[in-house]
């Protein structure tokens, strides 16, 4: 790898945009360069989600990696818009497939994180091994209270309100038999 001299300035602007984004200067001046050197794909756009940026074909919700994916097993691009996805056009397929080439080390990124292995792993890592087997039905999951509603309040050490509550509001004991007396007299 080459080094590329940039003046303290801009090192000074890479370093500020690195520590807003949590990247490093590195990354921040590959992505600019890469923006700024690699040819432009008319039918390719970058849609930011929860999970990170993807590459998308324009105008879809067709991920470029899942070009790449069908081509793996074995279609064509033609097959593709004839048979699998009509709705795009082999304009749209080739520069999914431009960006693949020009961008091959993220979608290979993004399609290796996009695998059964990856998101067991990714699971385990964040809910342990208990919470992994919990979630997937190897274990049986945490069993409820017993002992009905009175068990739970007494364990949460809260009483139920005088009289119980009734239509979604709190109904006094005393409320209750002054109602019964005015319905008697009635």
């Amino acid at each position: 790898m080459s080094t590329v001299t940039i003046s303290e300035t801009i090192f000074e602007l890479l370093r500020r945009k690195a520590q807003d984004s949590a990247q490093t200067p590195d990354q921040i001046a590959d992505e600019l360069l890469r923006k700024q050197l690699l040819p432009k794909h008319a039918c390719v756009e970058i849609v930011e989600k929860a999970t990170g940026s993807q590459a998308m074909i324009k105008g879809t919700r067709v991920p470029v990696s899942i070009i790449v994916g069908y081509l793996r097993i074995g279609e064509t691009p033609e097959s593709l818009v004839e048979n699998t996805l009509p709705h795009l056009t082999l304009a749209q397929v080739y520069d999914a497939l431009s960006y693949y080439h020009d961008h091959q080390d993220e979608i290979e990124q993004e399609m290796a994180e996009n695998t059964k292995e990856y998101g067991r792993a990714y699971l385990r890592s964040h809910l342990g091994e208990d919470g992994y087997q919990r979630v997937t039905g190897q274990q049986p999951p945490l069993s409820p209270p017993q002992g009905g509603r009175g068990a739970m309040l007494e364990r949460c050490d809260i009483s139920p309100p005088l009289g119980g509550i009734k239509g979604g509001r709190i109904q006094e004991s005393g409320e209750k038999h002054a109602r019964q007396n005015v319905n008697a007299s009635l």
